[in-house]
């Protein structure tokens, strides 16, 4: 034992103790003892080799790492997809149901739905939303998603300031309400893009005063994603009985001439029958936009009552908005305007106005085929090959 203890004490006190620096000193050492006897230039190109290859190394070993995590999400998703994709879509095509009733449905409850990643849950009720997307307003989709967790989850990562543009782009497309207070350091936010889609947001979640910010937004730049989103807040707005903006007024007021075309043709959708009567009255407008916007609109709600109107103004209309015209009688179809697009294939100088005449009258139920086949009877051979291309196209468009 005394010799044992002898050997030990001594390989202690041959030990090397490293603190602080030493290590680095070390290593040095280490590479200048390497190295010794080679000039500057090979020593530098021998620390750019092994510098290289440990950032190599660093790299695939974060490649992996990231490349797992993708899988393990990716198998995480097909599991959540798998197990709920059914039963969710189910409850989103039913009439109001309870917390309780879902749980029912679903067949676990809130504790045992909330172990799952709630991040899974909505890529899942975001995909069924892309399918559900004619549907204005889906009355489960805000309960179910504090059922999974999802409302939660968003809040939070909104507070903390997680990709924000992401969060606040899901909470829109999902349709979920939230408290004003949790978008009021967004709503100012410097970029643009937070800042619009969380006055966006702001429409759904305010009762008091939901279109707040709404002016101010139309009079900025428009991108293409603000009308696509506005479009469907407006249906959920008007699907929850909830108080609608005088669209009207709005387009009167606003600047860009193609954000007040927008507003107008909204009014076919979700407008008052006070505002869908007024449309009309933007026909001989000085935004040729609005001229257009306003046709469409009367088009859209099959207005019999505005034919007399589109017919008084074609005449000092440009050849554009004339097309319109001749489009949104076709598509009202009454049965009274075969005179009228008889007139403009005789009196017109365009070959396209001619062409659209003849299309028009075609398409006309039986009263226009009537007096397509009689101008046909009538026609000179270079005419007729004209209205039997048209018939052809016409039928095809048909099918």
């Amino acid at each position: 034992m005394d010799l044992l203890a002898i050997g030990l004490d001594s390989n202690a006190s041959n030990s090397v103790v490293f603190s602080g620096t030493d290590y680095l000193k070390y290593y040095w050492s280490y590479f200048n003892t390497l190295t010794e006897g080679y000039t500057w230039q090979v020593k530098s190109a021998f620390s750019i080799l092994v510098l290289a290859c440990l950032m190599m190394l660093v790299l695939f070993i974060m490649f992996g790492i990231k490349i797992h995590r993708r899988r393990e999400n990716l198998r995480k998703q097909a599991k959540i997809d798998k197990n709920y994709y059914t039963v969710v879509r189910t409850i989103l095509e039913k009439d109001e149901m309870s917390i309780d009733e879902m749980e029912a449905f679903i067949g676990e409850d809130e504790e045992s739905l909330r172990k799952n990643d709630p991040k899974n849950y909505v890529t899942l009720m975001a995909n069924i939303r892309t399918e559900m997307c004619d549907v204005p307003y889906l009355p489960n989709i805000l309960p179910l998603a504090e059922l999974l967790g999802v409302r939660d989850y968003l809040e939070m990562n909104l507070q903390r300031g997680n990709n924000v543009f992401s969060i606040l782009q899901e909470m829109l497309f999902l349709q979920l309400n939230i408290s004003e207070g949790r978008l009021a350091n967004c709503v100012n936010d410097r970029n643009p893009d937070i800042r619009m889609l969380a006055r966006l947001n702001y429409i759904m979640c305010s009762e008091s005063n939901p279109y707040k910010y709404l002016q101010e937004d139309l009079n900025e730049h428009q991108s293409l994603l603000r009308p696509m989103i506005l479009h469907h807040i407006f249906g959920w707005m008007k699907a929850r009985n909830r108080r609608m903006p005088s669209f009207l007024v709005l387009a009167d007021s606003v600047e860009d001439p193609e954000t007040s075309a927008f507003l107008i043709q909204e009014v076919a959708y979700w407008g008052n029958p006070a505002e869908q009567a007024q449309v009309k009255e933007y026909l001989l407008s000085p935004k040729k936009g609005c001229r257009s916007a306003a046709i469409k609109a009367i088009a859209l709600l099959k207005d019999v009552d505005a034919e007399d109107k589109l017919v008084e103004t074609f005449d000092y209309q440009p050849e554009n908005v004339r097309i319109d015209i001749m489009n949104a009688l076709l598509a009202i179809n009454s049965g009274k305007q075969v005179a009228f697009f008889e007139n403009v294939y005789r009196t017109s100088a365009s070959h396209t106005m001619i062409e659209l005449a003849l299309t028009c009258l075609f398409g006309y139920g039986e009263v226009g085929k009537s007096k397509f086949e009689e101008i046909r009877r009538n026609a000179t051979d270079e005419e007729k090959v004209l209205l039997d291309q048209i018939e052809t196209s016409s039928r095809l468009n048909e099918i």
